[in-house]
């Protein structure tokens, strides 16, 4: 298991500087960056000052001025006093971590820049239990130097999920790694979460400095860099199999270089600094503030074309509106019940009635079903409509039409009922984008930083394979990310209409998937990119209120998904925990069904639980939720798992967004401390999961260690990652594989099928989505002796 820690270590610069302590406090230091991130720098000032200048090229190195000072006799000179004292005490510091890695002490000296910031902060006192600043880690330079008052507050994120305090200590500053050091380390250094509690009974104050990276610096120079420092620094095993491909995620490839990354940041932080002192970017649109400030903020390396927009055909398409207002698109169908399907459906106009005729032969649909739900919101051309079907024969093929001046008679297979063991296969598809002018084509080849040149008359070649092999799965789990609709902002075209192009991207994908969703029973569940209409930190203010917190996928499948399944199992105590967690479920975030042989668990990995990742306080910063009471999803899911009578439905599966196994730099550690302990506790046999744009099999594997059991009858879930499907953003590189790993694959687009073989046999198939190519297959045996799990 990975080295935590649970105090904040100090280290004497004296003794770095002493030739005879040099090698022993060397030795700290190197702990201290590799375990902690964070650290006490004892350390004593005292000499003149200097100001650097720079000239100003680029439209993003006005960055780099003018200061500001307090309107203190005296102030300006102390501080440029302190800024050279701090910026000379950096760069030694600088060096002497590069000689505790076994590198040159000059090897990070290309990397740094002017744009070496101080500031001083004030916290005012809050009522109790307030935040001062959340969860996050510094993101725009290479280590911060703390100095604070003895006011405390400080506290970091150690890798159980504890908040460690890091209180005042006289004579010392706090530093720690930033994210830009982590990129050019590859990972083997890494930033470390950390936050400020409000004092509540007096001000706090803190200086802290920030020590920059130079601007100009190019994603390839960074990544060239880091696989060097990787191969180069002698490092243990689990520090190794953190080294990732970060670079991207400090740099995206969407920027020539990291000032115009950097500039996107600062304006979308401080809109009102950048009206100030960006008045030129502004300017050239009339248009409303959140548009524009979305657009100029996520899309800098095009900024400077904004002033020709205007001229520039739209990037995005809205399908035609038909003459009749009714008629059904993006029809999609789910199981709701032992005997129940649920009909959706678009219109283009608010349905006082919506209704379905269905029977069991195309040329009888005797029977008929109805409901009020027509449902729409700000930003949304359309409605969602939604129908039950109730008390239908198991696995029986039913005939339906939806009522309408402008419909077809479609067809459907009705579910299996809970304990039926016939094999039959599940589709797996996640991470699934919009394809045409809007989203990418097949090209499977593309990487997240070239993403592929667009040829409309292209199609996906995951949903083409599906329609192809429409007659070999009976239905599809698709658990987050629905379209990209959020990435409209890497179409140059889309700036200015970035509303319009969010709601086109959705209209497109949902008619794309319609032959699939049409047929086939879908279920969904919430990913980052349903989140809201950028994902971007801090932004999810400026999106229009439709476009925020899931308000797209909560109209399109809430009513069509599951609260859970009342109980099969005979054992009172079952029926009751079922009862338990039907009242706790939030579909589509979180919910439970039964289908033949297994029970499906879907959870939501981006709200509801300690620090989710999209959450108020989550790294993300998008902000969103909570979507239940608090802790409800988990206390669903205990009740959900501890009810399945493996007696009934032998196999469990639990299915969500974000993967804390994967190879690469996606693990989400704030998942894996909510929800790993009740997949081993109830005996969870597959955990299924995406985000990573990639397919991934690893190991049945708990709290980091392969189970010794393997595939024969482990006590521990096995994962697969299905996020190879294919969107705008590209697959993601492997990265770095975890000694559990089974199966890593990313040349081309992929996606996965579960077998449920029998009661005890479970295949999983990895397949190449343009030729149906097998790529990976494995078996999973589990004797399911018990009827109640719990480890």
């Amino acid at each position: 298991m990975e080295e935590t820690f649970t105090t904040v270590p100090t280290v004497d610069f004296a003794r770095l500087k002493n030739p005879a302590t040099k090698s022993e406090e060397l030795a700290r230091l190197r702990d201290a960056i590799f375990v902690v991130g964070f650290l006490y720098l004892q350390y004593d000032f005292g000499t003149p000052g200097i100001e650097r200048k720079t000239d100003q090229n680029q439209v993003w190195e006005r960055l780099e001025g003018p200061n500001q000072y307090p309107n203190i006799s005296g102030a300006e000179s102390l501080i440029k006093r302190y800024i050279h004292e701090i910026t000379t005490l950096a760069d030694e510091f600088v060096h002497l971590v590069a000689e505790s890695l076994g590198l040159p002490a000059t090897t990070f000296d290309d990397f740094k820049g002017n744009m070496s910031r101080l500031k001083f902060v004030k916290y005012p006192p809050v009522a109790p239990n307030s935040q001062g600043v959340g969860p996050h880690k510094d993101s725009a330079g290479l280590f911060t130097f703390l100095s604070q008052d003895d006011a405390g507050g400080l506290q970091v994120l150690n890798k159980n999920g504890e908040w460690i305090d890091a209180p005042p200590v006289d004579g010392s500053l706090v530093v720690n790694i930033q994210q830009g050091f982590e990129a050019i380390t590859g990972g083997i250094c890494t930033a470390t979460t950390h936050r400020v509690l409000a004092p509540t009974h007096r001000t706090r104050y803190s200086i802290p400095f920030f020590l920059g990276v130079r601007l100009d610096l190019t994603l390839d120079e960074l990544k060239e860099t880091a696989a060097h420092i990787v191969q180069c620094v002698p490092v243990s095993d689990d520090t190794r199999k953190r080294a990732v491909d970060v670079p991207s995620e400090f740099l995206s490839p969407l920027y020539s270089c990291f000032g115009e990354a950097h500039l996107r940041n600062r304006v979308l932080s401080h809109p009102d600094v950048g009206q100030r002192w960006y008045p030129d970017l502004y300017a050239s649109r009339n248009i409303a503030d959140h548009q524009l400030i979305a657009a100029m903020v996520n899309s800098f390396a095009v900024i400077k074309s904004l002033p020709v927009l205007g001229a520039c055909a739209l990037a995005y398409t809205f399908p035609t509106i038909p003459d009749d207002l009714t008629t059904p698109y993006q029809q999609r169908l789910a199981v709701t019940g032992p005997k129940t399907v649920s009909v959706g459906w678009n219109t283009y106009e608010k349905l006082n009635q919506s209704c379905v005729e269905y029977g069991t032969t195309a040329d009888d649909l005797g029977s008929k079903a109805c409901s009020t739900i027509s449902t729409t919101y700000d930003t949304s051309r359309t409605y969602s409509n939604a129908v039950n079907l109730t008390g239908l024969t198991p696995a029986t093929t039913y005939y339906y039409k939806i009522v309408s001046g402008n419909s077809s008679v479609n067809h459907f297979f009705s579910p299996r009922t809970p304990g039926d063991t016939t094999p039959f296969n599940m589709d797996v598809v996640i991470d699934l984008g919009v394809y045409g002018s809007d989203g990418f084509t097949g090209n499977g080849s593309s990487k997240r930083d070239t993403p592929p040149s667009v040829d409309p008359e292209l199609n996906h070649t995951t949903i083409n394979r599906l329609a192809q092999t429409v007659d070999d799965y009976e239905f599809v789990l698709h658990p987050g990310d629905f379209g990209y609709a959020d990435d409209w902002v890497l179409k140059v075209q889309n700036l200015l209409h970035g509303e319009k192009a969010y709601q086109a991207i959705l209209e497109q994908f949902y008619g794309q998937l319609e032959p699939i969703t049409s047929r086939k029973i879908y279920m969904p569940g919430a990913g980052n990119h349903e989140a809201s209409c950028e994902e971007v930190p801090f932004s999810s203010g400026l999106c229009p209120e439709g476009q925020k917190n899931f308000t797209d996928l909560l109209h399109r499948f809430g009513k069509t998904t599951p609260y859970s399944f009342p109980s099969s199992s005979s054992n009172k105590t079952a029926q009751a925990l079922a009862e338990k967690a039907q009242s706790l479920a939030q579909p589509p975030f979180w919910y439970s069904f039964e289908y033949g042989m297994v029970h499906i668990a879907v959870i939501d990995t981006e709200t509801d639980f300690p620090n989710a990742p999209d959450g108020k306080d989550g790294s993300a910063h998008l902000g969103t939720g909570p979507l239940g009471a608090p802790n409800q999803q988990l206390d669903f899911l205990e009740a959900d798992l501890a009810s399945v009578d493996r007696s009934v439905t032998p196999w469990l599966i639990v299915a969500g967004h974000r993967p804390w196994y994967t190879t690469g730099s996606k693990s989400c550690t704030e998942c894996q401390a909510a929800f790993e302990d009740l997949f081993y506790k109830y005996g969870v046999d597959v955990g299924v999961f995406g985000h990573q744009h990639n397919s991934q099999r690893f190991q049945p594997v708990y709290n980091n260690t392969a189970d010794p059991k393997g595939l024969n009858d482990p006590d521990a879930p096995m994962y697969i990652v299905a996020g190879g499907a294919g969107n705008i953003e590209g697959p993601a590189d492997v990265g770095t594989k975890p000694n559990y790993t089974a199966f890593a694959y990313a040349d081309e687009f992929s996606y996965a099928t579960i077998k449920f073989l029998n009661e005890s046999s479970l295949q999983v198939d990895f397949l190449k989505s343009s030729t149906g190519e097998v790529l990976d297959s494995s078996t999973l045996y589990k004797s399911h002796t018990e009827s109640f799990v719990v480890q």
